[in-house]
Parts: C-alpha cells; sequence; structure tokens
C-alpha cells in the first residue's frame, strides 16, 4: 500500500499557497505516495456569519455552532474554499478530488457536547473503502464536517479532524501529519521553510 500523508491547510492559508507547497505535493505523488488534504475555513465562516448577523463564539477555542451557522459553515467550506483549493491543485496540473462533493460522507461522528457547543461533533470513524478508492485517482481534498449515524450534519474542528484521519487512517505512530498555515508547510522533511513535522 503506498504511504498516505495527510496535510492540513488552515482557513488563512488557503490563498496563500506558495509554488513551493504545489512543487512538494508533485514531488511525493512520484515518490509514489497518496495525500489527504483536510481543509479549514475559519476567517472565512466568520466573516460570512458576520455578514449575516451571526453570533462568532467560541467556548475553549470551538467554534460554537448554532443551526444557522451550520448552513453557513457549510456552504463556505463547501461552496467557496473546497472548490478554490480544488481549482488551484488542478491549475498547477495535479489531479484531484474533491472528497465532499462524492455524495458520501468522508468522516463519521458525534456530537461533542449539544449543550454547550451547538451542532459540533467529534469523529468516530472515517469512510476508509470510499477514501481508498478516491485517492487511487488523485488528491483527495476533505472540509471538516462529519455525518451522524442518523444522517446530522456536524461541524469539526479542522485539526481535529486532520488528527482523526491520521490516527484512524494511517496510525498514531506511524502516520505523517502535515500543517499548512499562512502559505508555510511546516514538517522537517519538507523543502519549504520554518517547519515542524507532526505525527512522523
Amino acid at each position: 500500500m503506498s504511504q498516505i500523508i495527510v496535510v492540513k491547510v488552515g482557513g488563512h492559508a488557503t490563498d496563500q499557497l506558495t509554488e513551493e507547497f504545489f512543487e512538494q505535493l508533485r514531488s511525493w505523488r512520484q515518490m509514489g505516495k497518496q495525500i489527504l488534504i483536510v481543509h479549514g475555513g475559519g476567517p472565512q465562516i466568520s466573516e460570512w456569519s458576520a455578514q449575516l448577523n451571526l453570533p462568532v463564539a467560541k467556548i475553549n477555542g470551538v467554534r460554537v455552532t448554532s443551526s444557522q451557522t451550520l448552513k453557513v459553515t457549510q456552504a463556505v467550506l463547501l461552496g467557496l474554499v473546497q472548490p478554490a483549493l480544488c481549482r488551484q491543485l488542478s491549475a498547477h496540473g495535479l489531479p484531484v478530488v474533491g472528497l465532499n462533493a462524492g455524495g458520501q460522507p468522508v468522516l463519521v461522528g458525534d456530537y461533542l457536547d449539544q449543550a454547550v457547543y451547538g451542532e459540533v461533533g467529534e469523529v468516530t470513524g472515517i469512510n476508509r473503502d470510499y477514501i481508498d478508492h478516491a485517492l487511487a485517482d488523485g488528491i483527495g481534498v476533505c472540509a471538516p464536517l462529519a455525518v451522524t449515524k442518523s444522517g446530522k450534519n456536524l461541524n469539526v474542528n479542522g485539526d481535529v479532524a486532520a488528527a482523526a484521519f491520521r490516527d484512524q487512517f494511517i496510525g498514531q505512530a506511524a502516520g505523517n501529519l502535515r500543517s499548512v498555515e499562512y502559505g508555510t508547510c511546516f514538517s522537517n522533511v519538507c523543502p519549504i521553510p520554518d517547519g515542524n513535522c507532526f505525527g512522523a
């Protein structure tokens, strides 16, 4: 099985990705590695929520998500952030698969604490078969959204989602998790400067 690298791209970084970032992805693919990108979108969600006069609040670093905010979150992540990221990858000649557009849940979850956080989830599993199939076709791009067993959609923190892929899909000890914020790839084996490697 090909080694899988999980890359977390923060919401701030989605429009600040450097040529070195795309070259690194290309290099990994040439080495036979499969790549799964988990993207955030916090700044964009906050901006759109404010424009719609929805409260923007966090408790313990977790975005409080009402049913209205969840709709905004889905619209921003799936209608703005993910398509823009996929277009960037495609423009650099990289094959890409938007995982959330496949009509199947990617992350399985349950409520973190509905009374405190609202429509926020913790990850309880991943759709392994679907992801395996998708990564065989290109770089997978995933939004941090989970679906409960009863079909409810939940917002998930992007870092939590990326770590869940590392832990459940790759294995906590052996997994490679790299985080990209503000256009910088944090990895001590990545040629993009200023890095720390998570999970390797």
